[in-house]
C-alpha cells in the first residue's frame, strides 16, 4: 500500500492511535466528545424544534485506512478512511413539536444514532509563509451505507420517519455538514502546525523523508 517512508510512518503512527498505545504523542480517540446542538427540522410531514445535551461519538478508534498518498516534495496528502460502525449518543435530547398540522410530538431522553460503513476521504496541500506551514485547504467527501436512530420516549412516528428517511435527511444537509468540518479541520490543523512542523523540517523531509520521526511530533484529536 505505502509507496515511502513517510507513508509508512503515517502508517504507523495511524495504527498507534487506533490501538491506544499509551503516548503522549498519541491521545486516545475512543470516546470524542461533540458541542450540543439545537435547531428546528421540517420534513416528511413532521415539524419539531429540538435540542441535545453534549454528545459522544464512538467507534472512531475502529478504523481502517483504504488509501494513503503523501508527497513530501509536493506537501500534498490524501486519504480514505473506513468506519464500519460509529455510534453517537446523548444522555439527554429534548424535542417538541407536531405531526401532519395537529398532531402533537415530543420527546427527552436518550438519543442514539448508528452510523453503518462510513466511507471518509481527505485531500489537502500544504503552503509557507516563511515561518509556518499551513493548509490552503481542505477536500473532503464522505459516505455512509446506512442510519439507525433510536430518539428514547420520543412521540409516534418520530422514530420510524427519521430511520425510514434518514438518508434523504443526511443528504440534505450534506453540504453544510461538509463545510463545517472543513472549516473545523482546515482551523484546528491550523494551529496545530503552527506549534509543531517548521517550514525546516519539512524542507527536511522532502530531502530525506526516510530520517523524519512523525513519532515524536504531538498530535491533535482533529
Amino acid at each position: 500500500m505505502t509507496k515511502n517512508c513517510i507513508e509508512e510512518q503515517i502508517l504507523d503512527v495511524l495504527t498507534t492511535w487506533r490501538n491506544g498505545t499509551n503516548s503522549s504523542s498519541v491521545p486516545s480517540i475512543q470516546a470524542i466528545r461533540i458541542n450540543s446542538l439545537e435547531g428546528l427540522y421540517e420534513g416528511f410531514g413532521i415539524k419539531i424544534r429540538y435540542s441535545t445535551g453534549d454528545m459522544k461519538l464512538s467507534g472512531v478508534d475502529n478504523f481502517f485506512v483504504e488509501q494513503l498518498s503523501v508527497s513530501a516534495k509536493d506537501l500534498e496528502a490524501s486519504a480514505t478512511v473506513r468506519f464500519p460502525v460509529l455510534t453517537l449518543t446523548s444522555d439527554n435530547y429534548n424535542l417538541k413539536g407536531q405531526a401532519y398540522v395537529f398532531y402533537p410530538l415530543k420527546g427527552s431522553g436518550l438519543m442514539t444514532a448508528i452510523f453503518q460503513n462510513s466511507t471518509v476521504s481527505l485531500g489537502t496541500k500544504l503552503v509557507s509563509n516563511d515561518t509556518v506551514f499551513q493548509i490552503e485547504d481542505v477536500n473532503l467527501t464522505f459516505s455512509v451505507e446506512n442510519i439507525q436512530i433510536d430518539l428514547e420516549k420520543s412521540s409516534w412516528p418520530i422514530n420510524a420517519v427519521l430511520n425510514s428517511n434518514a438518508m434523504q435527511i443526511l443528504e440534505r444537509y450534506r453540504s453544510e455538514m461538509v463545510a463545517a468540518a472543513k472549516d473545523m479541520l482546515k482551523q484546528t490543523i491550523n494551529d496545530h502546525l503552527a506549534t509543531t512542523i517548521s517550514p525546516q523540517l519539512l524542507n527536511d523531509a522532502a530531502n530525506n523523508f526516510c530520517n523524519l520521526t512523525l513519532s515524536a511530533i504531538p498530535i491533535s484529536i482533529i
